[in-house]
Order: C-alpha cells, then sequence, then structure tokens
C-alpha cells in the first residue's frame, strides 16, 4: 500500500464516487520531502480539481497544525520529562537555571504558535466564534 499518495494527472477523470473527502487532504500534504512548498501547492490544485472546497481544505489544514502544535507540546515535556527542574541538582545551580530558562522559553514560543494557530482557526471558520471585524462601522 503506498503511504504517500500522490494527486492525478490533471488529464485523470475523477472518480464517480465524487469530490475526494478532505481526510485525503490530510494523507495527501505529506507527497514530497524535497521541495515541501512546492508539493504542497501542487497538492493543493489536485484537491480543487477533485472538487475539495477551499472551506474543506482549509479546515483539514488548520486541524493538522492545531496537531502538530499539541505534538510539539509533547516533546518539550517529553524533553524535560515533565520537570522544569532537575532534581539531583541544586535549584539555585547555574545548569538548573539554564535548564528552567530553556523550558520556559520553549513553552512561550510553542504557546505564541497555539495562539497564532486558534486566531487562524477563528478567522477561518473552522472552529466556533466569530471572526474579527474589519470593517469601520461604529459600534454603540
Amino acid at each position: 500500500m503506498n503511504k504517500n499518495p500522490t494527486v492525478p494527472p490533471p488529464n485523470e477523470k475523477k472518480s464517480a464516487a465524487g469530490p475526494a473527502s478532505p481526510s485525503i487532504a490530510t494523507e495527501a500534504t505529506s507527497v514530497s520531502k524535497e521541495s515541501p512548498r512546492d508539493a504542497l501547492l501542487e497538492v493543493v490544485h489536485g484537491l480543487r480539481r477533485q472538487g475539495v472546497t477551499e472551506k474543506d481544505l482549509v479546515d483539514v489544514l488548520v486541524m493538522k497544525l492545531l496537531m502538530r502544535i499539541d505534538c510539539l507540546f509533547g516533546r518539550i515535556d517529553e524533553a524535560f520529562s515533565g520537570q522544569p527542574f532537575n532534581p539531583e541538582v541544586p535549584p539555585d545551580a547555574a545548569a538548573n537555571q539554564h535548564r528552567v530558562n530553556a523550558y520556559i522559553g520553549n513553552f512561550a514560543q510553542a504557546t505564541k504558535l497555539l495562539g497564532f494557530a486558534l486566531e487562524l482557526a477563528k478567522s477561518s471558520g473552522s472552529i466556533g466564534g466569530k471572526p474579527n471585524d474589519t470593517s469601520s462601522e461604529k459600534r454603540s
């Protein structure tokens, strides 16, 4: 079984089953390691030819981003064994101070990414909430 599905050439007809499901977009976004940006654009164009709507594609990509950020939090926890301080070293030791600063810094960066992803999901309508109002109307 092919683990890296490819997008059909533009001259192939769609299957009689109808447009591809968004789950195919999740599998198809990991087509190539050579040029990730070009490969992603190729996948997006292929999915559009198959009838996947932009909303479905955005929903899948935002969900994939949120899952990757969740994995990042897990990896940070794993790297530090869930402990910002090394219990074998005195708390005021330079090694422990460096460890705490690295732990907090990594979590701060991951939290910033999570905030960005949630704003993206909110503005795309992938999660509940209203998109940011950018109109110039005055509010009462």
